[in-house]
């Protein structure tokens, strides 16, 4: 449904742990390490791979009046 990518600078593993943190606590769940991973968040789904500068995002499943515009500006958020 959704495809975009999220660029980072520096280690991979405090991001990846703040986006578990978000994600957690806003009732979601949240599989994955340093390479890949899934997640779900309020009827959200989706996955991750971290590549050399980037971390892409597939998100499979959303609410229709959500838009990927808005689920990529949270996912910012989570691992701003």
């Amino acid at each position: 449904m959704c495809n975009f990518s999220i660029d980072y600078q520096g280690a991979i593993e405090p991001l990846i742990e703040k986006a578990r943190t978000q994600i957690i606590s806003n009732g979601g769940t949240f599989n994955g390490n340093t390479e890949k991973g899934s997640f779900s968040v309020k009827g959200i789904e989706g996955s991750y791979t971290v590549q050399a500068s980037a971390i892409a995002f597939h998100i499979s499943k959303k609410p229709f009046i959500v838009g990927c515009g808005f689920i990529e500006n949270k996912l910012r958020e989570y691992l701003g």
